[in-house]
Parts: structure tokens; C-alpha cells; sequence
């Protein structure tokens, strides 16, 4: 899982850095911050969300503790999500603010929907970790893989060449990624 995982993380930065000019790769990584610090929260959420679901999944009475489990973890990345909303309603109320101190950078706007709601995505994303702890490497392995390629194929059919194509991509990753994953989680714990 870690190979896709690492491409998918890379990928939108690796395709600005090919398709757009300095100008627009600037504002871009200016503002693709938001989206390391949205990964930076998701990692100190993981470190109390991570213990009590591997309790929960590796304990002795295994078939009600894991649905409790279950109820627990969509619980708490429901939670996670509203939370992650919480934080990207006040970034959109501190730009304004923002753009008076830094007036050149109007032109993140362009991108600044897409990359909070990326921003939200990587907040959220509990799921990668419960796959790890429930040893469902392989289900961890070809949703990336599927993720990954759905970028790809999004980036051949439409062509990114400035920042507005960027925002496309952005917000694309951003659906994927709150949606595919979970979606996974959600179908495997019905038929299994």
C-alpha cells in the first residue's frame, strides 16, 4: 500500500510542477500548505483514533467488538469531517483578512475551494489505517492503485495548463479520496 499511497500523495504536486508556469507552481505550493496541514492533523487524530480501534479489532470476543468497532470508527470519521468542515469555514472567513496583508496572492483563490476540500479529505482519511490494522493490505493496495489511476486518467483527458485546470484536479482528488475509500470500507463490511 505504501508505494500507491506515496504516488497518490505526490501526484497533483508532481503534475503542477510539470504543467504550470513559475507564476501559477507558486501559488499553487503556497497554497497546497493547507493540504500539509490537513495530512499534519490527520496524523495527531490518528494517534487516538488507532489504539482503541485496534483494541476493539484484535480483542478476544472478536464479532461484537468488531461492530462496535465499526459503529465507533464511522462515528468518529463523521466527527473528523464535520470538524474538518469547522476548519475550512474559518479558512474561508481568514482570507479576506489574509489578502489585505498579501495582496499579490488574490490568485489562490483560483484554487482555495479545491484545495480545503482536499484539505478535508486528507482530515478525514481514518480509513487507510483501519485497513492496515485489519490486515486488508491488498483492499488498501488496489483502492490507491484505483485512486491513483483515476487521477491519471483525469489528467490525460483534460489537460492541465494553468491554475483554474489545477483547481479541477484538485477538487476531483478531493471527491475521490473522501468517497472511494470509505465507499470500500462500507461494501466490505457488508459482504464479508
Amino acid at each position: 500500500p505504501l508505494v500507491f499511497s506515496s504516488l497518490i500523495v505526490s501526484f497533483d504536486r508532481f503534475i503542477a510542477g510539470r504543467f504550470l508556469n513559475e507564476r501559477d507552481l507558486g501559488m499553487f505550493l503556497l497554497g497546497y500548505v493547507l493540504v500539509g496541514l490537513g495530512s499534519q492533523i490527520q496524523y495527531f487524530l490518528a494517534v487516538f483514533v488507532q489504539p482503541l480501534a485496534s483494541k476493539l479489532l484484535h480483542s478476544r470476543d472478536q464479532a461484537s467488538n468488531k461492530v462496535s468497532a465499526m459503529e465507533y470508527l464511522w462515528k468518529i470519521w463523521f466527527a473528523i469531517l464535520i470538524f474538518g468542515i469547522f476548519l475550512g469555514a474559518i479558512v474561508f472567513l481568514l482570507f479576506p483578512i489574509t489578502l489585505k496583508f498579501f495582496p499579490k496572492y488574490i490568485q489562490i483563490e483560483l484554487i482555495l475551494f479545491p484545495l480545503v476540500a482536499l484539505t478535508i479529505s486528507k482530515i478525514s482519511d481514518i480509513w487507510s489505517i483501519y485497513l492496515v490494522l485489519s490486515g486488508a493490505h491488498r483492499v488498501l493496495t488496489f483502492t490507491n492503485l484505483f485512486l491513483f489511476l483515476s487521477l491519471a486518467i483525469f489528467v490525460l483527458i483534460f489537460r492541465i495548463k494553468n491554475l483554474n485546470d489545477m483547481s479541477h484536479l484538485l477538487f476531483f482528488e478531493a471527491v475521490m479520496t473522501i468517497t472511494v475509500t470509505p465507499i470500500v470500507v462500507f461494501v466490505r463490511q457488508r459482504f464479508s
